[in-house]
């Protein structure tokens, strides 16, 4: 039973609700930063600036499918004895960012080398971008299982994967669009 609501105080969410606003919250700027750099914007930038051909743009891809594959083959190893599923999640949503502007700074230094430099460090920020998510995917899925119950898990990854292809809208669309006509 909720506790009573007293005058004037404003009912706090239940623990279902506050858990999926706390789960799809990050989502918003995870699918922002996601459409500015991965999507077709950061594609057409390097393809536009450096040259790449649809070739290396799908190598990269590969890359990127290899690298966010393979680390869910062991992910019981890290996963399943982990006592701090939030932490873990939380953590690897930073590494995933700080791999992009890494990545994006390999891209700036080595592009006055040519384009094999922006290139290899257009290949290198993609594979370690999505080595990172691949890291973290397994631990992200776990912790729905752990915060929700059976029923309701499938609404969460719902709401969250809308949250974040709204923002991929918004990020892709309206920001990087602008952001490459200048």
């Amino acid at each position: 039973m909720p506790p009573p609501v007293t005058a004037g105080a404003v009912p706090r969410p239940s623990i279902p609700v506050r858990n999926t606003l706390a789960y799809a919250a990050p989502e918003l700027f995870w699918g922002m930063t996601w459409a500015l750099s991965i999507d077709g914007p950061m594609v057409a930038a390097y393809r536009d600036s450096f040259g790449g051909g649809e070739s290396f743009v799908g190598l990269a891809w590969l890359f990127g499918s290899l690298c966010i594959g393979i680390p869910g083959l062991f992910s019981a190893l890290w996963v399943e004895p982990l006592r701090h599923k939030r932490t873990f999640v939380f953590w690897g949503h930073i590494a995933g960012g700080v791999a992009l502007l890494i990545g994006a700074a390999l891209i700036r230094g080595w592009a006055p080398s040519g384009t094999f430099g922006a290139s290899a460090a257009y290949l290198l920020a993609v594979s370690a971008f999505f080595l990172a998510i691949g890291i973290k995917l397994p631990g992200w899925l776990a912790l729905v299982g752990e915060l929700f119950e059976g029923g309701m898990q499938s609404r969460v990854l719902g709401i969250t994967f809308v949250v974040n292809k709204i923002a991929a809208i918004i990020g892709g669309q309206l920001i990087a669009r602008s952001i490459l006509a200048t």
